[in-house]
């Protein structure tokens, strides 16, 4: 199959300079990586089902989020669940702080929040390859190289909307399901906020204008 690349032309004179083969091999460990992260995605979300969330709004207003999930990983002793969404995005929800927040990096931000095990366990079902330091004691993982910038499939795993777009079900919805009395889930979206407007340029101080004393009369020659 012949494949067309596009490339700049900084990257196409230095790839003219590799040998024979390089851009097809390149080109192949990269899509082999990527095709291997979406089936190992898509086979975690083959278990995923109905996940509730205990959440708090800003204003302090107790709800519960439900979307459809699968946890990946959770922490015991911080009480963090990281789940992933059918949609491909990452989110990590801690129960005491009844709160969510979008993971925008796994292989980087999951490396703090959760325990080495849990992590390598995290990455195997996001389909990522982590990197473990052997030589720490106890290992511990490896930060991912700082020159790799995010990668497409990396931005993929966002979640594409503001906080609080779960549907959610109040308590006294949730009583009114239970006696058959309708379904009554609401959608909890909040808005997105409006960007805030540059501050005003500082006005300038304009100098205050020179003093002009009157000049002393010149003295007139005296006459002999």
């Amino acid at each position: 199959m012949d494949i067309t690349v596009y490339l700049p032309d900084d990257l196409a004179q230095r790839a003219k300079a590799k040998p024979r083969g390089f851009i097809s091999g390149v080109l192949r460990a990269t899509l082999e990586a990527k095709f291997a992260e979406e089936d190992a995605m898509k086979a975690t979300l083959g278990d995923a089902g109905t996940v509730t969330l205990e959440l708090t709004t800003d204003d302090g207003h107790p709800y519960r989020g439900r979307m459809t999930a699968t946890l990946i990983a959770e922490d015991p002793r911080t009480g963090t669940n990281v789940y992933l969404r059918q949609g491909g995005e990452v989110i990590a929800y801690r129960l005491e702080e009844r709160s969510y927040r979008t993971v925008e990096d796994p292989q980087r931000d999951l490396a703090d929040i959760l325990p080495t095990r849990e992590y390598i366990g995290a990455m195997g079902a996001l389909g990522i390859v982590p990197e473990v330091d052997l030589d720490a004691e106890p290992p511990v993982v490896a930060s991912p190289r700082a020159a790799a910038p995010p990668s497409a499939g990396t931005k993929g795993r966002r979640l594409r909307s503001v906080p609080g777009d779960l549907v959610v079900e109040p308590s006294v919805n949730l009583l009114k399901r239970l006696t058959g009395h309708g379904d009554a889930t609401v959608d909890l979206t909040l808005p997105t906020p409006a960007p805030a407007a540059p501050p005003a340029p500082p006005e300038t101080a304009l100098p205050a204008p020179a003093s002009e004393e009157p000049s002393e009369p010149e003295a007139s020659p005296s006459e002999g």
